[in-house]
């Protein structure tokens, strides 16, 4: 959630001023590929700053969790609705890692982030069983 959020702050952010933005290409796309296997092997690594545990609250409900999800999935849609058609196929975001990626790339980062921390919680929930 932290990690989407502060990607749409700094996506708003970025965009907010008419930068001078270089389309997506092959190496935005090579950047992404890198990202997804940097993500789905099973190697522990440490969280940017940004995302630590130091911003992690010590507790926090299923619901509360949940309502901050989907609000900032809602944001997410409400942003991609109104953004304009030229910065489509440029490349907006930047990963802390991998760099420059356009949209298709960060999206992909989204889903794979997800679900690496997913098996994460999954493993914990059966070592705990």
């Amino acid at each position: 959630i932290i990690s989407e959020e502060q990607s749409l702050r700094y996506v708003q952010k970025k965009l907010s001023f008419n930068p001078k933005l270089n389309d997506a290409g092959p190496m935005e796309w090579l950047r992404a590929r890198t990202l997804w296997f940097y993500l789905n092997v099973p190697i522990k690594f440490k969280a940017p700053p940004m995302v630590g545990d130091e911003n992690l609250p010590e507790f926090v409900s299923l619901d509360d969790t949940r309502t901050r999800w989907l609000n900032i999935r809602k944001e997410w849609a409400d942003y991609l609705e109104k953004m304009p058609a030229e910065v489509v196929g440029k490349a907006v975001y930047r990963h802390p890692i991998a760099g420059r990626l356009g949209w298709p790339g960060m999206f992909t980062f989204f889903t794979t982030h997800f679900n690496r921390h997913l098996k994460q919680i999954r493993r914990t929930l059966r070592q705990t069983a």
